[in-house]
């Protein structure tokens, strides 16, 4: 029999590998169901929804993380047909059904799928010694990443923002809603008599898009990142991950594409309010490129443990300067490279890139 082409032959999957694109679908859809219907109890398990659809693409290729996608799609609408208690609805109905499923697959299904191609097709890939392919690869990722997190948050507020009668309304729900929490914290805890909590709900409501988005791009990367050590440890991925210190690296036309949507972010509107996902997004994306520089620089040094560890504890505070700080180190990473400027450095093996 004549041998298959590359393309015919990357679609045939194994026995195990069908299991574990059913096995993964049906978790993944389980996992983001869980986190909707009981919050915040099993928000830890929620974050790791992509998982097994990631599994299933980077270790047995897109056959299979098409079939995930599909059977976590479908069990989702099923889901809401019987119960009809996701998140966006609590209809029970095609139309519900529907719109439940499209999230899913937008915000979950396609980019854990994409991602997982990406990274099984381009880890591989043979190409000479200066066109970087690792760096290639996570560019790759990141441009992956950074639309999904758009597409995915525009999209989910665009449906709440229509079903509650448009921008202003929406804007004007969050900002009672906000307000209703820190009243009850003020009566609770005390507050001083200096904070304007109108004014405190007004910023929120604002920050509410940006946090998503930024959000959404570490909920993908680091499940994905995740996915590839799993794969790599059970000699499914074929190569070794990239060592994201040194070659996390976000596409300077992404980067300069921050110059455009960061305007935009300060006029009200539509515009401005889909700017504002946008410029987030990026900024989260450049962010881990800083971040990454961090670990590359701090390499064979005795303070780096402690230092990362205070890096990552000022993420905790829930302000979006170490975001922002962060970001404007991998901007200027971005144009400067100051990682090419570093002398060689040793790596252990299975050290994970770290």
């Amino acid at each position: 029999m004549p041998s298959l082409s590359p393309r015919l032959a990357a679609l045939r999957i194994s026995g195990t590998g069908l299991v574990a694109a059913l096995g993964g679908g049906v978790a993944s859809a389980l996992l983001s169901m869980l986190t909707l219907t009981h919050p915040p109890a099993t928000m830890a398990m929620g974050a790791l929804a992509p998982l097994p659809l990631m599994i299933a693409a980077i270790g047995f290729g897109p056959l299979a993380g098409g079939i995930a996608v599909l059977v976590g799609g479908a069990f989702v609408a099923l889901f809401e047909l019987r119960a009809g208690h996701l998140v966006l609805t609590a209809m029970q109905s095609p139309a519900a059904a529907a719109i439940d499923v499209g999230m899913f697959l937008l915000s979950l299904g396609l980019p854990a799928a994409l991602l997982g191609v990406a990274a099984r097709q381009n880890v591989s890939a043979v190409t000479t010694p200066r066109a970087r392919p690792e760096e290639r690869l996570l560019g790759r990722l990141a441009i992956i990443s950074v639309a999904f997190a758009f597409l995915a948050v525009a999209g989910a507020l665009a449906v709440a923002v229509g079903a509650n009668g448009g921008l202003d309304a929406f804007n004007a729900l969050l900002t009672k809603t906000f307000e209703k929490v820190w009243q009850a914290i003020a009566e609770k805890r005390g507050l001083p008599a200096t904070v304007d909590i109108g004014q405190v709900a007004k910023q929120m409501t604002l920050l509410v898009p940006s946090v998503l988005a930024a959000a959404m791009v570490f909920f993908y990367l680091g499940n994905l990142w995740l996915a590839a050590r799993i794969a790599q440890l059970s000699d499914l991925l074929g190569a070794p991950w990239p060592d994201l210190p040194r070659h996390m690296r976000v596409p300077r036309p992404l980067a300069a594409l921050l110059a455009v949507s960061l305007p935009l972010s300060v006029l009200g509107g539509p515009v401005g309010f889909y700017a504002r996902i946008l410029s987030a997004a990026l900024i989260a994306m450049l962010a881990i490129q800083g971040l990454a520089v961090l670990h590359a620089l701090t390499r064979n040094r005795g303070s780096r443990v402690p230092l990362l560890l205070l890096v990552y504890l000022t993420f905790a505070v829930m302000t979006p300067w170490p975001l922002v700080l962060w970001g404007a180190v991998g901007l200027l990473d971005s144009f400067f490279s100051f990682r090419d400027r570093q002398k060689p450095v040793v790596i252990r093996k299975n050290r994970g890139g770290r």
